[in-house]
């Protein structure tokens, strides 16, 4: 859903809404909060690798956030949307990189954090899983 111009005129200025108008979260706030959390945490993880690509997919999704909200308000301000679309193809494709970028570290996180849960599973030199151990 996308805000109409006054309302996002009045969402940069701090002023209200026009009366009526169906509003959204401060988007652009809570990605920030949530872009904090996850550098946070990347930064307190024990795991060096994990902990930098954490670090580094913060970096990318703030990155991100700012480009897409100068693209929404480049377009939302255009006199023809479809002109200034073409102009922005560049950013656009630039946006999209961000995104695939992230998605890589996201998919590289995952890897590992299974490679280390079935670490701690399995006993050094041993061969065996400890639930195994356990049963026996």
């Amino acid at each position: 859903m996308h805000m109409t111009k006054p309302i996002k005129k009045a969402a940069r200025t701090g002023a209200r809404a026009p009366e009526g108008a169906v509003t959204q979260p401060n988007v652009v706030e809570l990605q920030r909060r949530n872009v904090e959390k996850l550098l946070r945490r990347a930064l307190k993880m024990a795991d060096p690798l994990q902990g930098a690509i954490g670090v580094q997919s913060s970096q990318l999704l703030s990155l991100g956030n700012h480009l897409h909200s100068a693209l929404e308000e480049a377009l939302a301000n255009a006199e023809d949307p479809l002109d200034k679309f073409s102009k922005l193809l560049p950013s656009i494709e630039a946006y999209l990189k961000i995104n695939r970028q992230f998605d890589r570290f996201a998919r590289l996180n995952h890897d590992l954090v299974q490679q280390l849960a079935d670490a701690q599973r399995v006993k050094p030199g041993s061969g065996r899983d400890q639930s195994e151990e356990l049963r026996s």
